[in-house]
């Protein structure tokens, strides 16, 4: 009975030195840095204009980490996608597209219609 008294009060002491680490290694909220290109267009995307006052869109690439972070969190990867390359692996969310080549570069493509705000796609499948 002392060996269990014994370590339930060993474990009680240590429980909270426990919390207090996990709650020391908490996940904080930063922005980080990333690699893209952007473009602004009028028209739609397959037939794009010069943009002009109301016909006014965005179109995003992201390259590297962030593409890389979004394609892990994406999964799985979609069947029959339109990759262009063997090998090239794509995921598609909605109008968000994630490929990852062959040789292991990710690009992400998304969009926005600057007058409305609507998420739009960024690339054409």
């Amino acid at each position: 009975m002392q060996k269990f008294v014994f370590f339930f009060l060993l474990l009680c002491v240590q429980m909270p030195l426990a919390s207090a680490q996990l709650s020391s290694d908490r996940w904080n909220f930063t922005y980080h840095p990333f690699k893209g290109q952007y473009e602004v267009y009028g028209g739609v995307l397959g037939d794009m204009q010069a943009p002009v006052e109301g016909n006014k869109k965005i179109a995003f690439k992201i390259d590297a980490a962030a593409a890389r972070h979004m394609f892990e969190a994406m999964g799985p990867d979609t069947k029959d996608a339109c990759s262009g390359e063997a090998g090239e692996r794509t995921r598609i969310k909605d109008r968000l597209i994630c490929t990852r080549s062959r040789r292991g570069a990710y690009n992400c493509y998304f969009g926005f219609d600057l007058a409305t705000g609507k998420s739009i796609g960024g690339q054409i499948c």
